[in-house]
C-alpha cells in the first residue's frame, strides 16, 4: 500500500481537546494582533491628524481591553499544569487591559489620565518584574504555554510599554488643529457665499 493512501490513525478525545484548544488559541492571538496593529494605526493617524484616528483608536483599545479581561479566564484554562503562569497570566491580563485603558485616557486627554495611570502603573510593573524573573526561570516550559506567553503576554506588554512612554514624549494638544485644503484653495466668494 503506498503511504499516501493510509489511512489517518483515529482521533483520541484527549488529542481533540488539545486541537480545539490550540486552534482556538491561536484564532484569540490572532484578533489580539489585529487590535494591536489597530491601535498602533490609529496613534499613527492621530499624530499625522488623519480624520478618524481617534476612533479607531478608542475603538481598537476598547477591544483589545475586552481581549484581555477574556484572557484572564483563558489563562486559567489553558494554564492547568502550571498554577503560577496561570496567576502570572491573569495578572498580567488585567494589567494589559488597565494599561491600554490608561493609554486611551492620556491619548485622548480625558480628564482622570492620572488616576488611571496611578492606579495600572504600579500592577503593570510589578507584573511585568514577575513576567520576566518566571521567563528567565522557566525555560522548559511546555511549546504551546510558552507560545502563549510571549505572544500574549510579553509581545503585547512591550508594546504597551512603549505606547505608554511615547504618550508623554508626544503631546498631541500642541500640534496645530486640522486644516480644511479644499476651502483654502477655493476662490474667496465661494468662501463668502458659506459664511
Amino acid at each position: 500500500m503506498k503511504p499516501y493512501l493510509r489511512p489517518e490513525p483515529p482521533i483520541t478525545g484527549l488529542e481533540d481537546i488539545n486541537y480545539r484548544i490550540s486552534s482556538f488559541i491561536n484564532t484569540f492571538t490572532t484578533i489580539l494582533y489585529v487590535a494591536l496593529a489597530m491601535a498602533v494605526g490609529g496613534v499613527i493617524m492621530k499624530f499625522l491628524q488623519i480624520n478618524g484616528g481617534s476612533y479607531v483608536f478608542i475603538f481598537s483599545i476598547i477591544i483589545l481591553t475586552l481581549i484581555f479581561l477574556v484572557q484572564i479566564g483563558l489563562s486559567f484554562f489553558f494554564i492547568v499544569s502550571h498554577v503560577k503562569l496561570a496567576l502570572l497570566g491573569a495578572f498580567g491580563s488585567l494589567a494589559l487591559g488597565l494599561g491600554f485603558l490608561a493609554i486611551l485616557f492620556r491619548y485622548q486627554g480625558w480628564l482622570g489620565w492620572q488616576i488611571m495611570y496611578f492606579i495600572a502603573l504600579p500592577i503593570f510593573l510589578i507584573t511585568a518584574f514577575f513576567l520576566g524573573k518566571y521567563r528567565s526561570r522557566h525555560e522548559k516550559l511546555h511549546h504551546n504555554q510558552l507560545r502563549f506567553l510571549n505572544r500574549n503576554l510579553l509581545y503585547p506588554y512591550v508594546l504597551a510599554f512603549i505606547l505608554g512612554i511615547a504618550s508623554f514624549v508626544i503631546d498631541f494638544r500642541d500640534r496645530e488643529p486640522n486644516r480644511n485644503i479644499i476651502l483654502e484653495n477655493a476662490p474667496p466668494e465661494t468662501i463668502d457665499s458659506i459664511r
